[in-house]
């Protein structure tokens, strides 16, 4: 299959993406003592959440690394994550806490927060050790929410047993939270597409420590045990294959969902398609389709609007109506679609107007028809309100005979529409009260 989840070889510093699945914003799995809330929108797969924290979530746009990591470098295996985690407000809730201390723990070998190798993280791309435990700390006032890393965090090495949660002494500094895109950004997770774990990996993505205060420095009481953050990751997988293998350079992407994590197909929406050359950074290049495709229970089908140029194809979608975005990559190919066109549709001719309905120009209905061309699988039609100006309104998608959906439309054209492409616009059939009737 095209876009299989194959890793690839990059430099440590930017992301490579796994040819066709990637994450959407995660179903947030937490161990706690406190009362559920949603996270990020979507339904939790447990029903607590730890003591006077609102809501843990991601901030989306969650996609693999080629490195290794602890080790293991099986193919779409490390995949950088970051979290948001809200502090509860105290009015109307059980919480009566004006601060939180909250430790965010890694979970070695499956979960590293660091990947750069120095001295105090030794070496995590190949460490197969569970420790060095690391961890990043900071302080909320209720209701205020911080990402989990965040850039400019400073990521410390437990104190005492490697493996420990002691976070009062002998800690050591590891470094500082890098920018978004660089090597040490985000928590380094060990995870397959389909959810399995590799590399004899176990246990959550990270551990979390909630602590009372009545100000920024305390004293600090303790809210319950460590909580578990564990997500279900919602993903999909794309083929791509070719309109015409002669060079018309346009694809149709078949995309479904891989791993739904109990969200319904139709909440995965398609949001972009990026084209360029790029293996590991979706941004350049040109979008080449641009909408909010809903995704059916089985494949959904979508084809290129624009051309652009570049071997890549970057799919964004998202789970939540757009607050996360995700991406992944599948590389073109000369593999022609199963029934495959070979050129853009012609003119539609044989147009014709009349009324359906209406006394003036103002409020009268019209019908419009025009013959069929052979190829097209669809039709366009857009229709203005003025007899002189460029401004149109389009309805895709339509066959003839087309109906306006609103009064005092004045002129009309239509295109054909097929794989390969479109006709241009027909010339405008006018249309007015004095159109004759239906």
């Amino acid at each position: 299959m095209s876009g299989s989840n194959t890793g690839q070889t990059g430099a440590v510093g930017r992301r490579t993406l796994a040819k066709g699945a990637a994450w959407a914003v995660p179903t947030i799995a937490v161990a706690g003592a406190a009362p559920a809330h949603a996270a990020s929108g979507i339904t939790t797969t447990t029903t607590t959440l730890p003591p006077c924290v609102a809501a843990i979530g991601t901030t989306g746009g969650t996609y693999p690394v080629s490195i290794s990591l602890s080790g293991c470098n099986s193919a779409s295996s490390h995949w950088d994550f970051i979290f948001r985690i809200t502090a509860a407000l105290k009015s109307g809730t059980a919480c009566d806490c004006d601060y939180l201390r909250l430790t965010f723990f890694d979970n070695p070998k499956r979960t590293r927060l660091w990947i750069s190798n120095n001295t105090t993280a030794q070496d995590p791309q190949s460490n197969t050790s569970n420790s060095p435990r690391l961890f990043v700390q900071k302080v909320l006032a209720a209701g205020a929410t911080a990402a989990f890393p965040a850039q400019g965090d400073n990521v410390r090495r437990v104190g005492g047993a490697s493996n420990s949660f002691q976070t009062d002494s002998g800690t050591a500094s590891v470094g500082t939270i890098t920018a978004p895109g660089t090597a040490d950004d985000s928590l380094h997770t060990l995870i397959f597409p389909n959810g399995s774990l590799p590399c004899s990996a176990s246990g959550p993505m990270a551990y979390l420590r909630v602590e009372c205060g009545a100000s920024q420095n305390g004293p600090w009481t303790p809210l319950g045990g460590l909580a578990e953050i564990n997500p279900c990751v919602p993903m999909i997988q794309a083929t791509v294959c070719r309109f015409d293998t002669a060079g018309n350079d346009r694809f149709r992407l078949g995309i479904s969902v891989l791993n739904s994590c109990g969200i319904p197909a139709s909440s995965f929406s398609v949001t972009n398609i990026q084209r360029n050359n790029d293996t590991n950074f979706p941004n350049a290049g040109t979008s080449v389709w641009s909408g909010n495709q809903a995704l059916s229970a089985g494949v959904t089908n979508i084809a290129m609007t624009g051309t652009g140029s570049g071997g890549q194809l970057w799919i964004s979608f998202t789970t939540d109506g757009g607050a996360n975005t995700s991406r992944i990559r599948v590389p073109t190919n000369n593999t022609a679609c199963p029934g495959s066109c070979t050129s853009a549709p012609g003119i539609p001719g044989g147009r014709t107007a009349c009324k359906v309905s209406g006394t003036s120009n103002s409020n009268s209905i019209h019908g419009y028809s025009w013959s069929s061309v052979t190829g097209a699988t669809s039709y366009d039609v857009r229709y203005s309100t003025s007899t002189s100006n460029n401004t149109w309104t389009t309805a895709a998608g339509v066959a003839s005979p087309f109906t306006t959906p609103i009064q005092g439309v004045r002129r009309l054209q239509v295109r054909a529409v097929n794989d390969c492409g479109t006709s241009d616009w027909s010339d405008s059939t006018a249309v007015s009260n004095g159109t004759g009737s239906c």
